[in-house]
C-alpha cells in the first residue's frame, strides 16, 4: 500500500537486470577487445578461440543478493518496531 516500496521495488529489479545482464555482457565485451588487442600487438594475427572468462553476476548471485538483502530489510525492520 505505500507508494515508496513499489518505487523501491522498481529501483531494485532495475539494479539485479543490470548486475545480471548489461554489467555481464559489457564485461565478456571488454575481454574479448582487450585480447584483441593484446593479440595484435604481439603477433599481428588474432588467434580463434572461444573465451571461457564471464564477468557479472549469475542468476543465482543475483537471486541470493535479493535474498540477503530481504532479510536484511525485515531484520532491521523487526528492531525498529520494538
Amino acid at each position: 500500500g505505500n507508494p515508496l516500496f513499489a518505487v523501491t521495488l522498481a529501483f531494485a529489479l532495475v539494479i539485479m537486470f543490470d548486475a545480471q545482464s548489461v554489467r555481464r555482457a559489457a564485461g565478456l565485451q571488454a575481454r574479448v577487445l582487450n585480447q584483441i588487442i593484446d593479440e595484435l600487438f604481439k603477433t599481428r594475427r588474432v588467434a580463434e578461440g572461444r573465451l571461457v572468462e564471464l564477468l557479472g553476476h549469475t542468476r543465482l548471485e543475483v537471486f541470493l543478493g535479493m535474498l540477503i538483502g530481504v532479510l536484511v530489510a525485515v531484520f532491521i525492520h523487526s528492531l525498529t518496531m520494538r
